[in-house]
Order: C-alpha cells, then structure tokens, then sequence
C-alpha cells in the first residue's frame, strides 16, 4: 500500500494494492487495489475493492467494488446518513455527479450533477450538466445535453439535447419545444417479418381517412417546454420566450391527436396511431408512420372501385352501341315503311292508311315512355291523340323492324295500351304512334327476365 496525507490509510489492516493521497484519504480501507486522490477520497470504504476516486470527497462512503469517480463529491453516495453502500461498476466524472447512488450499479455520468438523484436505478448513461439529474430509480436510460432529463423513475427512455424531457418509458424525444427542423438522409424503421405476430390484413381504410380532420397550426412552443418542465423554476431561469420564435411560427399541417383517439374509439379501430399521455405531466402525440398502411389500403379499396366502375363504363358502352345500332334499324325501318306507304293506293287494313288530312290535323299528339321500363311480362305505354283524326295505331317490331303488333287506339286526349310480353324473349322492342299515316314517335322498351 501507498499512503500519503495525513489519516492515509490511517486504519488499513488487511486491504493490499492501495494508494491513498491525500488527508484521510482510505482511512478506514481494508479492501483491495483501490486508489484515492483527494481530500477525504474513499474515506469510508472498510471492504470495497477496485475503485478509483480522484477529488474532494469523491467516493465517501463507498462499500462497493469496481467503480470510478473523478469530480469533488462525486459517487458521494451518502444517503440520510447512511454509509452502507455497495454499489458497483460505476462511474462518475464530474462535481457531484452520481452523488446519491446507493446502491445503483453500472451507471455512467459525465457532467455536473449528471445523474445527481439516482439511488437504485441501474444502467443508466448522462452526459451533459444536470442530465438524467432527476433519475433516481429509472434504469437503462440515456440523457444527453445541458439538462436532458426524464421522470423519477422512467425506463428505457432516451432524451438528447438541451432541455429535451419525457415522461414516458420506451420512448425518445431528440430535441426540445424550439427545435425547428430533424434532418437526416434517410430514416428506418425496424420492419423484419421474422420478428412480427398476430399478423392481420383487416386495418381501417377509406372509411378511416375519410373521417380524419386535417388542419394546420402552429405551435405554442414555449409553453409546451414549460409545461414539458413542469414549470420547474430553476430550469425555466435558463430559457426564454424569444427562444422559441422560430418554432412557433412555422405552420404545420397535420391532425389533432384527441381528434384521432375519438375517431378509433368510436369506430372500434385499433393501432398505435396515439401516444397517449403516461403522467398527468406527459403530453399526446402521433406516429405518422402508422397513417400509412390505412393510405395505402384507401387507395386499394379506391383502385377496386373504379375498377368495376371502368368494367360498369364498358358494359354501358357495349349496350349504348347496341342500341345506336337499333336506332338505325329502326330509322331505316321508319323510312322504308313511308315509302311503302307513299307507294301504297289503295293499302289493305295491314298497312297504314295514306289521308289527305292537312298535316296540322296531328298537332298535339305524342307518344311517352312505357312504364316500368324494362319490364318482365307487362307493361303499359302512355299517349295523347289530336282533337280530329280519322285513324291511329301503335306498332311494335323487334330489332329488325319485323312488326310483332299492329293496334288501332281511338278516342282524343291522353289513352294507354296495356301490352303482355309473356311469349315474347328477353331483349329490346321498338313501339311507334302513328296517326293518319304520320309518324308521331318511337320509343323503345326493354323485355327482361
């Protein structure tokens, strides 16, 4: 052993490899390989062994083994008095860093006050004045910068820059209220099928998107870090108004996340879409990476849709082209049977009769729609006759102008006819009035079955 200072080793009786400097520095050591540096340095370690404390009452109190402490005080590790303390691997560097560990094992702090209220917490790292400086039991965190921080006992959580703070276990904020813009080349996400379960295909989708309700805003970013350090006075005095301008006036486009947790509840959808608030001190957020499955799965049930109306827009077209077809028949008919008729003097009672009436004589005739229309075995075809005529009928021919019916309908003003298509195949019909050998109209009707 090496002792220099007086009360160096004072009390060593069985403790080997040591090098104590400085005024009761290992006074009362009887363990092993350990080296103090400084006024008071491991003053109270009896059986810890392998530990280096460099500074003004740098690992006091220590019991435990293999930890290092550079910085007055720190791994001070005196707890309401108590000096049974046995924590282990640690290493502190910085005033008072770690100064309350008891027995928290494998922690890192490298800062003023880094990790200052830890007790029981373990695994933890803090880099920067004050980081992870309200950590006391929390374990496996990570705070890094000028007073990033967690809750007492928050775990697994990562806070890096200034001020950054959360509430929450197994979360991580990079960046505080006033950061402006996250900047990187590219971004992953863990997404490896080996290391996925209860995979399902049913996630909402345009009935989802169609309900959410964009908005732009910006954000009160001051008092978010307020709110975000619990109003703490000590670490407000170190920030100000005007360092959140940039912040607060940039227009965002976006969602509100109450708006998206009551759209899930009251649809029943399930998801990670909302971070919900962990503390009465935490706040909401969203993953926008998880609006993109029910996008992509909108825009497939988008794409189905106008598929069929695509395939509807074909159909349509085929009947449409159909039916020109017909109407030129039909036309060609028309034509053909007023030649016919031209031609005709005198024409037996299955023709039409040619009249010499004045062709004012069919003024206020018309011929309307047959109703329903298609039909499967009747249906009903209105008209309207002229004050003064001397014969009409309503012909019905099939697509190729061959005539099926020949009626005669009597009587001025609005008339029906009743027609029964029972032994007639499913398919288009053309139905004409024709009063005192003038064609009035033709329309057609649909026989479906």
């Amino acid at each position: 052993n090496t002792a220099n200072g007086r009360g160096a080793l004072f009390s060593s009786i069985s403790g080997s490899n040591n090098s104590a400097f400085g005024y009761n520095a290992l006074v009362l050591n009887n363990g092993s390989n350990n080296t103090a540096a400084g006024s008071s340095a491991l003053t109270y370690n009896t059986s810890g062994s392998d530990n280096t404390a460099i500074g003004y009452f740098a690992l006091l109190n220590n019991l435990g083994y293999q930890n290092t402490a550079i910085g007055s005080q720190a791994l001070y590790s005196s707890v309401n008095g108590s000096f049974t303390v046995n924590g282990i691997g640690n290493t502190a560097s910085g005033f008072q860093a770690l100064y309350y560990n008891n027995p928290g094992n494998y922690n890192t702090a490298n800062g003023f006050g880094a990790l200052f209220d830890n007790v029981t917490g373990n695994y933890n790292t803090a880099v920067g004045t004050d980081a992870l400086s309200s950590v006391s039991s929390g374990s496996f965190n990570v705070g890094i910068g000028y007073q990033a921080d967690l809750d007492t006992s928050v775990h697994n959580s990562i806070a890096i820059g200034a001020n950054a703070r959360t509430h929450a276990n197994n979360e991580a904020v990079i960046g505080n209220s006033g950061t402006v813009d996250l900047l990187g080349p590219i971004y992953v996400i863990v997404s490896d099928g080996r290391f996925k379960k209860d995979i399902n295909e049913y996630i909402p989708g345009l009935d989802f998107i169609k309900s959410l309700r964009p908005v732009s805003y910006q954000y009160k970013s001051y008092e978010l870090q307020k709110f975000l350090l619990q109003n703490d006075a000590k670490k407000l005095a170190n920030i100000k108004p005007s360092d959140y301008t940039e912040a607060e006036s940039k227009v965002h486009l976006g969602f509100i996340a109450q708006d998206v947790e009551k759209l899930m509840n009251e649809k029943g959808y399930k998801g990670s879409m909302v971070k919900k608030p962990a503390t009465a001190n935490d706040n909401y957020g969203l993953a926008y990476s998880e609006f993109i499955a029910p996008m992509v799965r909108a825009m497939q049930e988008l794409s189905t849709q106008n598929d069929s109306l695509k395939q509807t827009v074909n159909n349509q077209q085929k009947i449409n082209a159909g039916l020109q077809q017909q109407l030129g028949d039909l036309k060609a008919l028309v034509l053909s049977m007023q030649q016919k008729q031209e031609q005709c003097s005198p024409c037996n009672a299955a023709n039409v009769t040619t009249q010499t009436h004045s062709t004012t004589i069919t003024d206020g005739a018309s011929l309307e729609q047959n109703t329903p229309n298609p039909f499967t075995n009747t249906t009903t075809i209105g008209y309207t006759l002229p004050q003064k005529f001397s014969n009409a009928q309503i012909m019905i021919t099939d697509k190729n102008g061959k005539t099926l019916k020949l009626v005669n309908v009597s009587g001025s003003g609005k008339g029906s006819l009743n027609v029964n298509a029972s032994v007639l195949a499913s398919g288009a019909y053309y139905y004409s009035l024709l009063v005192d050998g003038k064609l009035i109209g033709t329309k057609q009707m649909v026989l479906a079955r």
